[in-house]
């Protein structure tokens, strides 16, 4: 099945969440403050790929060894569409239900991601019948 790994997350004001930001620095070596919030660069717009790399490049899942958790988490930081098996993706639910790295609405987009991928090849399935 194909998980659609590229789609963006965004927060319920519809805005990105972004990544790979940078504070701004002024001359003086202090952050830029604008209204109290300290300001940020660059970056780029977080994807459902961004979150399961995270999930199994940053702390050792029991699901997957370590080479396997490797291999997923690079295929998941460099493509739009990941091809997974069906162990795979019952492992990768599992890895959801039970994470504590992300909020619930951001583990919410990757837990869609999984469902979603599973419908999409049930029907193919049933249209084959």
């Amino acid at each position: 099945m194909k998980i659609n790994a590229g789609t963006v997350i965004t927060r319920y004001n519809g805005k990105p969440v972004m990544t790979d930001q940078e504070l701004i620095i002024q001359d003086n070596g202090q952050p830029l403050i604008f209204n109290g919030m300290p300001q940020m660069s660059g970056g780029r717009e977080m994807t459902v790929g961004d979150i399961f790399s995270t999930i199994l490049s940053s702390k050792k899942v029991e699901q997957f060894n370590v080479l396997k958790a490797d291999v997923l988490a690079r295929r998941f930081y460099c493509a739009d569409l990941v091809e997974i098996d069906e162990s795979d993706y019952s492992s990768l639910l599992e890895i959801i239900d039970h994470n504590d790295q992300f909020v619930p609405f951001v583990l919410a987009y990757a837990k869609r991601a999984l469902l979603e991928a599973r419908e999409v090849l049930d029907n193919a399935e049933h249209k084959k019948k």
